[in-house]
């Protein structure tokens, strides 16, 4: 992901070769819509890769599994669906990351099942199992407090997957009026694909949260992913006169990460 966050210009044009646009502000926007995608992706992956070392369960393997499937379809969907001349995916990058997604998912799913049939890894489990819930003698306020916000953010992320034009309005107000048919789409491509990801990222956090004998390492996550949406969010505010996100929407955003950071913060402080 790490290109596609230091390089967004390059890697959006990339992406959308065929069909990207000629308005330089509409690109701008388009470009930052890429950005805060990936920048989703990459925290998804630094979480997949805390829960990896810290709460390796089994159903965080199949869930995994089933985010790079939808992922799948997605892509599927930019170059097969209803819109695909429209959304223009240049083939040769996005069919690379298809490639790799397949490749990550089926060593994922097959580690997964063969683990279930581990008597060793079972056995092991079972006692992070056993132990997930002893957290809660010093830290349960802090854990209730992450799993209701985690799976607030998952309800205010799930109609984007069906609405992206309504969250698009939402944060961009002027941009379907103003972007030609072709970067339209491409914007909606972009924004359905990246409320899915929130989704599942939230509901990944909330279910880590409880799951997780010892939170340490995911609130220390989940404390850098605040501060660096919290840049984001500042980013797009200085900016406004290029992106033209509507304030309010950036403005409750770099609030609620601030909240999760601070409380997150002193929560650990605590226990």
């Amino acid at each position: 992901m790490l290109p596609h966050m230091f390089m967004p210009e390059k890697m959006c044009k990339m992406f959308l070769a065929e069909k990207f646009t000629d308005d330089a502000n509409v690109g701008k926007q388009l470009v930052f819509i890429h950005f805060g995608l990936f920048s989703n992706l990459f925290w998804f992956a630094m979480t997949v890769a805390v829960a990896g070392q810290t709460c390796a369960c089994l159903p965080v393997g199949y869930f995994f599994c089933t985010v790079i499937f939808f992922r799948l379809i997605q892509v599927s969907i930019g170059f097969w669906g209803a819109e695909k001349d429209k959304i223009g995916l240049a083939k040769k990058p996005v069919m690379m990351q298809v490639i790799i997604g397949t490749v990550i998912m089926l060593v994922a799913l097959v580690s997964t099942v063969l683990a279930s049939q581990d008597a060793e890894y079972l056995a092991e489990a079972k006692i992070m199992e056993d132990s997930a819930f002893e957290k809660m003698e010093d830290g349960a306020p802090l854990v209730y407090f992450l799993i209701g916000i985690f799976l607030f953010f998952a309800l205010m992320s799930a109609p984007g997957m069906c609405m992206a034009d309504k969250m698009i309005d939402g944060y961009i107000p002027d941009f379907l009026r103003k972007a030609d048919s072709y970067a339209a789409a491409q914007a909606k491509f972009y924004m359905s694909f990246q409320s899915r990801e929130q989704f599942f990222l939230w509901l990944l956090l909330a279910a880590l949260v409880i799951m997780s004998p010892d939170i340490t390492a995911i609130c220390i996550t989940i404390i850098c992913m605040a501060v660096y949406f919290m840049g984001f969010c500042l980013y797009a505010i200085l900016n406004n006169d290029v992106y033209q996100f509507a304030l309010p929407g950036m403005l409750f955003w770099l609030i609620c990460m601030a909240t999760i950071m601070g409380a997150t913060s002193v929560g650990l402080f605590l226990i």
